[in-house]
């Protein structure tokens, strides 16, 4: 390993970043001093990358929290739109991705399609698994927390009955979307919407269930 690890934390909640910057500062012992720095949005991690003409901000690992995060601008993005873009401004360092609760639709979607080097869910973060987390991925090796490798093995049991398309549905009914604008948030039209969502209620038995018992189905099932 370097000399020195250098972590950087982008999280729009000063309390988290605190406790991980605590956490790593004062209860890690992994033979390393570390160099924690700290942004709040994009936007700051960005700044930094732009200062850093002499390598001074090159980091070894990023902890990014991937709930709602607020930009300078005000406005409010997921986490996991901009990771990608974290991962281009910083092409070296190991991203570790922080959730704050089990979301299996997020945590599925996460890992799909940003596949981070390591993954925690935020109850789970004490000194014991972030000092894991940081020596595994500093060894080049994944690692994902207990609830995520759950998720994982759920997901894998359900993925040939269920799709990306039959996810995002359920996932947007499960927070109060209706039907009538599904199409809006997953690009389809909306006979083809209802066609899926017959095609997903016969495959959960519930033939003339509701939304509101498909919902609670996939969600008992561990879908969403």
């Amino acid at each position: 390993m370097k000399q020195e690890i250098k972590i950087l934390i982008i999280d729009s909640s000063p309390m988290a970043v605190q406790g991980i910057k605590t956490t790593l500062l004062t209860d890690l012992t992994i033979g390393n001093s570390i160099n924690v720095t700290t942004a709040y949005t994009y936007e700051e991690a960005l700044c930094l990358n732009n200062k850093s003409w002499n390598n001074e901000n090159n980091f070894d690992v990023i902890i990014v929290g991937v709930d709602i995060n607020f930009t300078n601008s005000g406005g409010m993005v997921f986490g996991e739109r901009y990771v990608t873009k974290i991962r281009d401004i910083y092409p070296n360092a190991k991203i570790i991705t922080v959730i704050l609760t089990k979301d299996n639709y997020r945590i599925y979607h996460i890992i799909k399609k940003i596949k981070p080097d390591g993954f925690i869910v935020e109850n789970e973060l004490d000194s014991k698994e972030l000092q894991m987390v940081i020596t595994t991925v500093i060894k080049c090796k994944y690692y994902y927390s207990k609830s995520v490798h759950s998720i994982l093995k759920k997901n894998k049991l359900i993925s040939n009955m269920f799709d990306d398309l039959d996810r995002k549905i359920l996932y947007y009914l499960g927070r109060d979307i209706k039907t009538k604008d599904l199409h809006k948030f997953v690009f389809r039209s909306p006979s083809a919407i209802e066609k899926r969502k017959r095609k997903i209620k016969d495959v959960l038995g519930l033939y003339r269930g509701t939304d509101k018992e498909l919902i609670k189905e996939a969600k008992i099932r561990q879908i969403i």
